[in-house]
Formats: C-alpha cells, structure tokens, sequence
C-alpha cells in the first residue's frame, strides 16, 4: 500500500470533478474532428470515455481490497505485523489498483477507433493513434492522480 501525504478535500473533489469530465470532453473533441460525419461516433465516445473512470474506480476498489487482504493474511502468516512500513498519523494510504486505469484507457481507445473506423472513413492509423493515445493518456493521468493521492480511494460504507 503506498503511502502519500493527506491531499485537501477540495483539491481532491476538483480532481475528481475534473477527471470525469475532462476525458468525454476530449472524447467529444476528438470524435468531432476524427469522424465528423459520424454521429454514432460522437455519442458513444464521450460514454466510452465516461466508463474509463467509472470502471477504473470500480477495478481499483475490487483490486485494492483483494491485494490489501492477500498482503495482510501474507504478513501474519510470516509472522510479522500487517500494514503499510512509514505510515503516519495524518497520512493518506493508496491501496494498489489503480493501475486499472491506463489498462481500461487503451481498451476503450481500440474500441472506440473500431466503431470510428467501421463507421466513419477515418484512416486505420490515424484513428489507432488517435484514440489509443488519447485512452492511454487519460488513463495515465488518472492513474497519476490516484497514484499520489490526489484522487480519493472510494470508501466503502
């Protein structure tokens, strides 16, 4: 589990307000300029994008509970102490998991260039680089942020 200092809560609920909509409105962005005339194109891609969060969140909290619960019944079975080396009072704990991110960026990036291209006239490679990248960049900066604490860690309640 890694261990980041305590982020504020405005900084956090801002990232996390960012992080949903900054990837549909790029997907938008990017659907209007790759498949113009494609309107299929333009409404699935901002949901495609959507779900890249909402499943990462969904991924990283399974992935994160699973791991911490492995690593915990590990550490008491070799006889040492469960939890985070360096912890704090006032230190935020990052569960891993998160790196589902990036992976569910490049999987909804081939599959929205396989819906631009079967729809839309946009070249095979533009549209792979295009969309690919844009899901592997989106990604990648929601594992950033969730990597140093800046987006929170669902609570489970």
């Amino acid at each position: 589990m890694r261990v980041v200092p305590d982020r504020s809560g405005v900084v956090q609920m801002v990232v996390v307000l960012g992080g949903f909509l900054v990837g549909p409105l790029l997907a938008l962005a990017a659907s209007a300029a790759l498949a113009p005339e494609s309107q299929v194109v333009q409404a699935v891609a901002p949901f495609a994008f959507a779900a890249v969060f909402a499943g990462g969140v969904v991924f990283w909290t399974g992935l994160g509970v699973v791991v911490v619960v492995v690593k915990g019944v590990w550490s008491l079975l070799r006889g040492r102490r469960p939890g985070p080396d360096g912890a704090r009072s006032g230190d935020l704990l990052v569960p891993p998991g998160y790196r589902a991110f990036p992976v569910l960026g490049v999987l909804v990036g081939l599959g929205v260039r396989v819906l631009s291209t079967l729809v839309g006239a946009t070249p095979i490679p533009v549209s792979l680089a295009a969309w690919v990248g844009l899901g592997l960049g989106y990604g990648g900066a929601l594992w950033a942020a969730a990597h140093h604490g800046y987006l929170p860690f669902p609570e489970l309640e």
